[in-house]
């Protein structure tokens, strides 16, 4: 069924009252049964589905909805009404044309979960679509209800959440809380995926209450504070320009104000028309039912912002607001006001209200809303095994006669299955000292690393705070070399940096000149380039580490490894030896370095010795902006299977937006194999992060195929075998020990080691659920691997005792993770290519673009390797996790 909405789509909730009016009135007409129509589910947009065959295939409804009436949110006045009598209400008029478009066949389900050989043998596209459209009503059924009581955000439409459990944060964020809801197809048969979600939303209010929460600084500036808007040439600096001859400076506004934002400095403005684009604002000063689009700021101050009207005559925005809203008077003249709508009005500040509800992306967080973010979503596992059966009763799927109309019940109990609990492998050490992990932790104390990196002789430490660092650096080499680290110099030139983010590069090609200068003082001609800087700062500052690390990579006559430690830890007589070690870690592999190596074939039976690893991933810019995705690549080097080799590109779908499938995989996996030491591998083992269900057939047919072209390029008849796993964290599967003797006793969590491979898993695919780390903080969440290709014909068992035990080998850490490492490096290479493929200021803010638009005006083209060249110019810099 199909409502028509006209051009212009309709928001999700209207289009669900329009849907509802329209069955309404079938139902007075006499066309449908009030039965018939309270079965019918709803997707928002253009789709219904119906447990019975409709008595049309195609009727028409004329409906009408009430006048639009506004919802006040907490703290906001109501607009001023028209003077004289108010107008008599209008109702809005709809026309709902429902169209018989296809008929669904639920029982496809039933032989898919009980992997009905038919079912499996007739697996073609056709049945997968079957399946697929079956899954979607369900979806839609379960949806239709929750669609219209909550907000909908992310997971494809899946997510949930309340405005009224809402969190404050910083940053004027909230953490709003809901639930997410899935029906999956798993071996156990048809299941509701349910599970707690958070999400950071902005939060509503006054608009200069907000602004100053959001920039973090106090509100109720005294008038006259520098750097606000220039009125003309000849003020004070800082400010947007008002013309020429204009006052001196803006004053901040009147004094006081409470919590508001009176003053505003060009940087400010700036700030705030990123945070906070395309949030919505209701203004105040007039009538509106209607919602406007924040659009940014006016040059100019209220006091001197003006605009012509029909007649050609000019008037100002003071004068406009006295006259036409009830001798309105603007409370802060000097502040610029704010452009709202497709026209760009102008709006004085004080008469906006930002409504709530605009999504924060997950990139754009601070470090503090990032731990408010952790600290309201982190729950122990009881705790949220307890909060999801409140919500599966809350959800009372029984009590909802639309289920019963399509014939479904859902237990209110959550699905039983076993598990099992891999053993973990040994972990070894410089001269084959183990270590013994428990719960996927063990201690570095006594060990030393398993390979050194290359002898350190020319390196700088900056400084880039007031501290003084010179005792935590002694103490620091004297770790590196009781872990087995060749540290040769131990006197480095220390150099005190600026922290201004223009200044990094002029300081660090100084501290690598003081280097060479005093290595070719020791050394001579033999003396190496510079090898490692050692950075200090003194706060959470990403403009200043960004700066660091895009100069360290790009930017000096060669790349050069760097490591940022931060005062605030290593200055603190607590901690500073396990901090110390941490560093360590890092130190030794970005020089080349091995810290410890998991072997054997009890922990890794029947992967070959030579075989190599390669982990894939794509990140991708904010959503709807033209930024290119960028693609990361790791792999083995060799038969130890623990020094990794880089490639990175940028890339960029034709018609626009992101770009998961890896373009040029050919080319990176050919300068993996030209890295690799010895007899070319025999077994290509390729775990690939963050490709989607939907994406899973052209990933493995794409890439697969771009790595067989690979091997045929290196060596012609070269024709390793593949096993190619997709991993997945993202989902929201989630398993509890039924009885709490069998969790970790420390951390109340499944023991590292937990798989799960019956039951929730995929009907007859190659699938596991793998928890190799112990729990920390919160649920640990198990990895999803699915095998799409195997051309090794590891057995289950084979391979999952593989996986969990490379999870021991992660380079900087002394304990197991989440993510086989290959998957991890390649996902912490990509995020960390952003600031290299961006470069300085650039906003991965998304930016609408119409499909319209992108046609007239096509995308420039990109430098797809321009990355890649620059970190190559020392061909060891790739040959090195230089990201960790």
């Amino acid at each position: 069924a199909k409502s028509s909405g006209g051009p212009k789509a309709l928001p999700v909730l209207l289009c669900h009252q329009v849907f509802a009016a329209g069955l309404e009135q079938a139902v007075t007409e006499g066309v449908l049964t009030v039965e018939v129509a309270a079965a019918m589910a709803f997707d928002g947009r253009r789709n219904g589905y119906s447990p019975t065959k409709l008595p049309f295939i195609k009727q028409k409804f004329e409906c009408a909805l009430p006048e639009k009436v506004y919802e006040l949110g907490p703290g906001e006045k109501a607009p001023p009404k028209p003077a004289g009598d108010a107008p008599p209400a209008r109702s809005r008029k709809f026309s709902v044309t429902i169209t018989e478009a296809a008929k669904i066949d639920l029982e496809v389900l039933t032989d898919f979960c009980v992997a009905d050989r038919r079912t499996i043998m007739a697996a073609s596209a056709a049945t997968t679509d079957k399946v697929t459209t079956a899954l979607q009503a369900l979806e839609i059924l379960f949806r239709h209800e929750p669609t219209r009581i909550f907000k909908v955000h992310g997971a494809q439409g899946r997510r949930f959440f309340d405005p009224k459990l809402a969190v404050p944060m910083a940053g004027g964020g909230e953490v709003w809380k809901g639930f997410f809801q899935s029906v999956r197809a798993t071996m156990g048969g048809l299941v509701v995926n349910i599970d707690v979600a958070f999400s950071a939303f902005l939060g509503g209010g006054d608009f200069l209450t907000v602004c100053a929460k959001v920039l973090g600084v106090p509100g109720g500036a005294p008038g006259g504070a520098r750097g606000g808007f220039r009125g003309g040439r000849g003020g004070d600096r800082g400010g947007f320009r008002g013309g020429r001859g204009g006052q001196p400076a803006f004053q901040g506004g009147a004094h006081g104000g409470g919590d508001r934002l009176l003053h505003i400095t060009q940087p400010q403005a700036q700030e705030l028309r990123k945070r906070l684009a395309k949030v919505q604002i209701r203004v105040t000063h007039r009538p509106a039912t209607k919602l406007e689009i924040f659009k940014g700021f006016t040059p100019r101050s209220a006091a001197e912002t003006t605009f012509k009207q029909r007649d050609g005559s000019t008037m100002s925005v003071l004068e406009s607001t006295a006259r036409r809203y009830y001798n309105y008077t603007i409370l802060y003249p000097n502040l610029p006001c704010v452009l709202v709508g497709g026209q760009g009005s102008f709006v004085p500040p004080e008469c906006c209200i930002i409504v709530p509800g605009t999504p924060l992306p997950p990139l754009k967080l601070s470090p503090t809303q990032i731990q408010d973010m952790i600290r309201e979503s982190a729950q122990k596992p009881a705790d949220r095994a307890a909060r999801i059966a409140d919500i599966r009763r809350d959800l009372a799927y029984e009590k909802d006669s639309r289920f019963a109309s399509w014939g479904l019940e859902v237990s209110p109990e959550p699905v039983a299955l076993q598990g099992r609990v891999l053993p973990a492998p040994t972990v070894t050490y410089g001269g084959n000292k183990t270590a013994r992990p428990n719960n996927g932790s063990w201690n570095l104390n006594g060990q030393r690393f398993s390979a050194s990196c290359k002898p350190l002789i020319c390196w700088s430490v900056v400084n880039f705070t007031r501290q003084d660092c010179g005792p935590f650096v002694k103490f620091l080499i004297q770790t590196l070399r009781g872990l087995g680290m060749n540290i040769v110099n131990d006197a480095p030139p220390m150099i005190a940096g600026n922290p201004d983010p223009q200044s990094v590069r002029t300081t660090l090609e100084g501290a690598g000149k003081q280097a060479f200068a005093q290595a070719k003082a020791k050394l001579g001609a033999k003396a190496p380039p510079p090898q490692f800087f050692l950075c200090f700062m003194d706060r959470t500052d990403a403009s200043l580490y960004e700066a660091i690390k895009r100069a360290c990579a790009m930017q000096l006559a060669s790349p050069v490894p760097s490591q940022v430690a931060n005062t605030t830890k290593c200055l603190k007589e607590r901690g500073v030896e396990q901090y110390c070690s941490n560093l360590a870690m890092k130190i030794n592999i970005k020089l080349q370095g091995t810290n410890q190596i998991v072997t054997g074939p009890k922990d890794l039976p029947g992967l070959d010795p030579k075989a190599m690893m390669v982990g894939i991933d794509v990140t991708h810019a904010g959503p709807g902006s033209d930024m290119p995705s960028i693609a990361a690549s790791v792999a083995t080097m060799d038969g130890q299977r623990f020094k990794y080799s880089s490639e990175l590109r940028a890339q960029r779908n034709t018609r626009g937006g992101s770009q998961e499938i890896v373009i040029e995989l050919e080319q990176m996996m050919l300068g993996h194999l030209r890295r690799w030491v010895g007899v070319p591998p025999p077994v290509l083992l390729v775990f690939r992060d963050g490709v989607s269900q939907g994406q899973y057939a052209a990933a493995v047919e794409k890439e697969v195929h771009a790595i067989r072209k690979a091997c045929q390029s290196f060596r012609a008849g070269y024709a390793p075998k593949v096993t190619y796993i997709v991993c997945s964290k993202r989902h929201h599967i989630r398993f509890f020990a039924e009885n709490p003797q069998d969790n970790d006793q420390r951390s109340a969590s499944l023991p590292s080691g937990t798989v799960v491979d019956q039951v929730a898993t995929h009907p007859f695919a190659f699938d596991w659920y793998g928890q190799s780390h112990g729990g920390l903080v919160g649920t640990p969440r198990s990895v999803h691997y699915v095998c799409l290709l195997d051309e090794n014909k590891f057995s289950s068992d084979n391979i999952q005792t593989v996986v969990h035990s490379l999870c021991f080998s992660y380079a900087r850490a002394t304990r197991s993770v989440a993510l086989v490492p290959a998957a991890a490096y390649a996902d912490i290479l990509a995020e960390k290519a952003r600031c290299l493929v961006y470069g300085e200021g650039a906003s991965d803010v998304a930016t609408s673009v119409s499909s319209a638009t992108r046609e007239r005006t096509p995308l420039p083209e990109i430098d797809t390797t321009a990355v890649m060249r620059s970190l190559e110019r020392d061909p060891t810099f790739c040959q090195a996790l230089w990201f960790l």
